[in-house]
């Protein structure tokens, strides 16, 4: 699914939107600053069993919108995507200890 013109529609590279939303939710927990964001024109997702909270999302669209994160620390960042059967995961790695820690509790989705 894409969406166009706030219509969800089939469509190539539809989907795309949920890594960049993982990266940004890695990136506002971590030292790293998130320089550019935009949101989808609607929220395409039902607050029915929601795993992340409303407006977290960062759409990108190739050649328009952009997710742009910046490293302004001392710190080298990773970020690791990992696609399983059902699930996108990832985490965000860094050489040395951060000043603040997150810990976010896991939910198992059934899709």
């Amino acid at each position: 699914m894409e969406i166009s013109q706030g219509i969800p529609r089939p469509g190539v590279g539809g989907g795309i939107c949920q890594i960049s939303n993982l990266i940004y939710w890695l990136a506002l927990h971590s030292g790293l600053d998130v320089v550019e964001r935009s949101h989808h024109g609607f929220d395409p997702f039902p607050d029915n069993n929601r795993v992340l909270p409303f407006a977290s999302g960062a759409t990108v669209f190739y050649n328009y919108i952009d997710l742009q994160i910046k490293n302004n620390t001392k710190m080298t960042f990773q970020i690791n995507l990992m696609i399983t059967q059902k699930c996108l995961e990832g985490e965000i790695m860094a050489n040395e200890e951060p000043l603040y820690t997150y810990s976010v509790l896991k939910k198992n989705i059934n899709l």
